[in-house]
C-alpha cells in the first residue's frame, strides 16, 4: 500500500530529502499512485450509488462530502490533495521538493483517513 511507502519516508530531514533523487521519485510516485487510488475508489462509490457525475477529480471529494461519505472537512482537504496530484502529473518541473516534503509530513494522514473510512464501510457493506 502506498501509504505505508509513504510512511517509511516521513522520519527522513527535509535536508536528506532534498539531496536524494531517489527519495524525492519514490515519494513524488507514492503520492500520485496513493491519491489516484482514492480518487477511483470514490468515483466508483458515487457511480454505484448514483450520486450524480463529478465534472473533475475535487468534485468526487465534493459529493462524497456531501452525501456524508466522508467527512466535509476531510472532502476540503482533499480539494488541495488533488490540485497536488495533477501537479505531480501535469506540472511536474515546478515541482519543489519542499513542498512534497510538506506533504509528506501532514497530509499522510489524510490519505488514511479515507482508506480507514473506505475499509470500514466495506466492513459494513459484508457485515
Amino acid at each position: 500500500m502506498e501509504i505505508n511507502n509513504l510512511r517509511t519516508k516521513q522520519n527522513i530531514s527535509l535536508n536528506e530529502y532534498i539531496t536524494n533523487k531517489e527519495t524525492q521519485y519514490f515519494v513524488e510516485r507514492a503520492f500520485q499512485k496513493a491519491i489516484e487510488a482514492c480518487i477511483n475508489i470514490g468515483n466508483h462509490i458515487i457511480s454505484v450509488n448514483h450520486l450524480g457525475i463529478p465534472g473533475s477529480f475535487s468534485d468526487i471529494f465534493k459529493i462524497l462530502g456531501r452525501e456524508k461519505i466522508i467527512p466535509l472537512e476531510l472532502s476540503e482537504k482533499f480539494i488541495y490533495i488533488v490540485k497536488f496530484r495533477n501537479k505531480l502529473v501535469h506540472l511536474y518541473w515546478e515541482i519543489e521538493p519542499e513542498e512534497v516534503y510538506s506533504y509528506l509530513q501532514k497530509d499522510v494522514i489524510d490519505l488514511e483517513d479515507f482508506y480507514n473510512i473506505i475499509t470500514d464501510l466495506l466492513k459494513k457493506a459484508i457485515s
